[in-house]
């Protein structure tokens, strides 16, 4: 003999039903996103903050950058490529990272091994973690023009109680200062200024009205490299 449900039990079965339906789904959608969020991070294993390549004379490039953080980080290799001639990318050299930070790191290298020319050169950061996994950052270039060498003169000028002080920049650009001692070691004069790379001579000249004779040294100094040249002084 068949039974039928009554219609007093149809609301608690069809409520039974929507409740199981929606508990479920609501376990299997959170689940799933557990299991998406476990396998998908944002977070960059280094924050770079500054990446710059400087020309600095001759072949000297400076390759300086900057980190706000770093997580596992084992280290970058610094790439370098010829533009103008199309060449593929070459590891200069690799400097190691700190691990995980979270303090600001500065990292600065000098690549001396580029070959002379006027080229337009490239560098890139390849950016390596410990389990081996690398991010590579965006290239900066590097113009580099033929190579001149710093010539400092310095000759004395007796007749007009001067002491003349010539020098071409060559590729040089930045700030410069010409610093003049007596045989004693104290300065008798100083100057600073801002250095173009036009390859034109520049010539200053020194009083030297109320300075003895003897022998002094011109000291032409910059943040890279120093030049020094002795001179008589005879009044």
């Amino acid at each position: 003999m068949m039974k039928f449900i009554s219609n007093n039990w149809k609301p608690f079965w069809f409520a039974l039903f929507f409740f199981v339906f929606f508990f479920c789904g609501s376990l299997f959608a959170q689940n799933n996103f557990y299991l998406q969020d476990s396998s998908y991070s944002t977070e960059k294993p280094v924050e770079l903050i500054a990446f710059n390549v400087f020309h600095v004379i001759d072949n000297i490039v400076k390759i300086e950058f900057i980190t706000a953080t770093e997580t596992e980080n084992h280290g970058f290799e610094i790439q370098r490529r010829n533009v103008t001639l199309e060449e593929d990318w070459l590891c200069v050299e690799f400097i190691r990272g700190h691990g995980t930070v979270w303090s600001k790191n500065i990292y600065e290298i000098y690549d001396t091994s580029i070959a002379p020319g006027n080229f337009v050169w490239e560098y890139r950061l390849k950016q390596i973690d410990f389990n081996g996994a690398f991010n590579l950052y965006p290239p900066v270039d590097a113009k580099v023009f033929s190579f001149f060498t710093i010539n400092l003169s310095a000759q004395a000028a007796p007749l007009n109680n001067a002491l003349n002080v010539s020098f071409s920049p060559g590729s040089f650009s930045g700030r410069a200062k010409i610093e003049i001692f007596s045989a004693t070691g104290r300065k008798v004069h100083s100057l600073t200024r801002e250095i173009n790379s036009a390859g034109e001579s520049e010539f200053f000249e020194f009083d030297f009205t109320n300075r003895s004779s003897g022998v002094y040294v011109v000291v032409f100094s910059t943040n890279y490299f120093v030049l020094a040249e002795s001179v008589l002084l005879i009044k």
